[in-house]
C-alpha cells in the first residue's frame, strides 16, 4: 500500500495548505536539509515555496542517480544548479579530490548559491554565473515568478536580462571533462546539447530533464541509451 504522506500522496496534498500557513513568509532563511543524502546541508531558502529542499524530498530519483553514478575523485557538472541542492550532494560524494562545477544564470540564485557554498565550507564547489548554451556570448535570459523556472528559451512575461553564455565543449576545454552532467534548464535542453557535440561524442553520462523537443534531443544523443527515471527526467548512458 502506498504511503499517503509521501510526495504526491493524498495526505501530503491535503496537508499542504496547513503547512504553508505554518511556515514563515519572506526570506531567504537558512535551514538544514532534514533527510536524504543532503541531510545536514545548510541552504538559504524561501520556506513556503522551497520546503522540498528543507525536507530533502526534492527530485529523489535524481538524488538516487547521482549517488549511484558518482565516485570519489570524479568531476560533476550541475547545469541549472539553482541554489546548489544537487551540487552539494555531489560535493559530498566526490570529496576533496573531486570537483563540482555549478552553472547558474540568474544572479539572485547565484547569490544564494555562493552563500550556501560558504555556509557549508565546500571548497570543491566552483560557482559559474553563466548560461550553458549552443554558442558563447551574451544572451537574453527570461526570469520567472519561480526562481526555478527561468529559461533561455521561454519568454515568461517578465523583463529579460542579459547573461553570459558558454558551450559545453568550450567549458570542457578549460575545466576538464566531467564524469557526470546534470542538466535542468527549463526548455533549453536542445541549446545545451547542440553546444556539446564533442563532449557528447565521448559518451559522458547525463541526467537530463527533457521538457521539450524530445525527438530533437534524442537525435543529438546518438549511441546513448535513455533510461526513464521519472516524469521528464532521463539518465543517458552509452
Amino acid at each position: 500500500m502506498s504511503n499517503p504522506f509521501a510526495p504526491g500522496g493524498w495526505a501530503a496534498y491535503a496537508l499542504r495548505p496547513l503547512a504553508n500557513r505554518l511556515l514563515r513568509n519572506g526570506g531567504p532563511y537558512v535551514v538544514r536539509v532534514l533527510t536524504g543524502p543532503g541531510a545536514g546541508v545548510q541552504l538559504p531558502i524561501y520556506p513556503r515555496t522551497e520546503k522540498f529542499y528543507w525536507t530533502g524530498l526534492h527530485e529523489r530519483h535524481v538524488q538516487r542517480t547521482i549517488t549511484k553514478c558518482l565516485k570519489p575523485g570524479m568531476i560533476f557538472w550541475d547545469i541549472g544548479a539553482h541554489i546548489g541542492f544537487m551540487s552539494f550532494i555531489a560535493a559530498r560524494i566526490v570529496g576533496p579530490r573531486g570537483q563540482v562545477h555549478a552553472f547558474e544564470a540568474l544572479p539572485s540564485n547565484v547569490a544564494r548559491l555562493k552563500r550556501a557554498v560558504q555556509l557549508n565550507g565546500f571548497s570543491n564547489v566552483t560557482v559559474h554565473n553563466l548560461a550553458v548554451a549552443a554558442s558563447s556570448g551574451i544572451r537574453r535570459f527570461f526570469p520567472h515568478g519561480s526562481s526555478l523556472m527561468g529559461s533561455l528559451t521561454r519568454e515568461n512575461g517578465g523583463e529579460a536580462i542579459s547573461v553570459q553564455s558558454r558551450t559545453m565543449d568550450e567549458l570542457s576545454a578549460s575545466l576538464g571533462s566531467p564524469g557526470l552532467v546534470k542538466i535542468d534548464v527549463e526548455g533549453a535542453e536542445v541549446e545545451i546539447l547542440e553546444g556539446g557535440k564533442n563532449i557528447l561524442a565521448t559518451g559522458v553520462p547525463l541526467i537530463i530533464e527533457i521538457s521539450e523537443q524530445f525527438e530533437r534531443c534524442r537525435s543529438l544523443l546518438p549511441g546513448y541509451k535513455l533510461e526513464h527515471l521519472a516524469k521528464i527526467d532521463w539518465l543517458c548512458l552509452r
